[in-house]
């Protein structure tokens, strides 16, 4: 009877420990920078209802909007307080996340005499507002920076009950409803453990039914006009400026934002 050989079974488990090791490595390798559906479609729609409109409430014809992309990069640490609790109350009036504060807080506040009519703020709790940061943009923290110039609302944190407030404050509001923005999603791609979202940015100025596209918040630049309704001309999309959102993966495993940049 043949002597049984314990090393050669030893070498040949070791070989195909090894070989599944690599074909795993393999798998991931060429799997890491898929993006599911699910993620795609949560990532464009973020970047549709959100990062997008990171710069809503400046008093400008536009409502705000064409602030971010006035600049060239945009990370979060450049955005001010009052941008990211905005955005912050904006994700939370959409989402099934408790934003409101309870009955001692509203009493506290009322009781407090800092607010003349508490009507006239919509009341977020800290810990709502924290959470929508932490979804939104992955961070644990909100910076603590001064109001912005021409920013058409007061954000207010009130430390002794942990809420922040939102209100129209004095400052005269330049948006128009003839004027409005536009976008149209080119394409979301993975790369890197990062998601990267392209956009084509549009202005979009309605002359009593004449509808006109422009490259430009001044006008100077029209590419499409005469339009019977808002549509984003996708046969001239190269016609007007690109910018591409960066997400990253956060600890909870959400694709965050982590800049904007103009395509150049």
């Amino acid at each position: 009877m043949k002597k049984f050989d314990v090393k050669k079974l030893l070498v040949l488990i070791l070989i195909i420990a090894a070989l599944i090791a690599i074909a795993f490595i393999g798998f991931k390798a060429v799997n890491k920078d898929k993006l599911t559906k699910e993620n795609k479609t949560e990532v464009e729609a973020n970047i549709s209802s959100y990062y997008l409109n990171l710069t809503k409430g400046y008093s400008t014809t536009y409502g705000g909007l064409d602030v971010l992309y006035s600049y060239d990069k945009t990370t979060y640490e450049d955005l001010s307080e009052q941008e990211i609790v905005y955005t912050a109350a904006t994700y939370l009036s959409d989402s099934d996340i408790n934003y409101t504060i309870d009955a001692a807080a509203m009493t506290q506040l009322s009781d407090s005499g800092k607010y003349s009519n508490l009507n006239d703020y919509r009341i977020y709790s800290g810990e709502s507002v924290r959470q929508a940061v932490k979804d939104l943009f992955g961070a644990d923290t909100i910076p603590s920076t001064p109001a912005p110039e021409n920013y058409v609302f007061d954000i207010i944190y009130d430390v002794n009950t942990d809420c922040y407030l939102i209100t129209k404050n004095d400052i005269e509001d330049n948006e128009t409803s003839e004027a409005s923005m536009d976008f149209s999603i080119i394409s979301t791609e993975s790369k890197d453990g990062k998601v990267i979202t392209t956009v084509a940015i549009a202005y979009v100025y309605d002359d009593e039914g004449n509808i006109m596209y422009m490259k430009d918040p001044a006008g100077e630049k029209v590419v499409v006009e005469n339009l019977e309704k808002e549509e984003f001309p996708k046969d001239k999309i190269e016609e007007f400026d690109k910018y591409k959102f960066t997400l990253k993966e956060s600890s909870d495993k959400k694709y965050v934002f982590e800049s904007v940049e103009k395509v150049k």
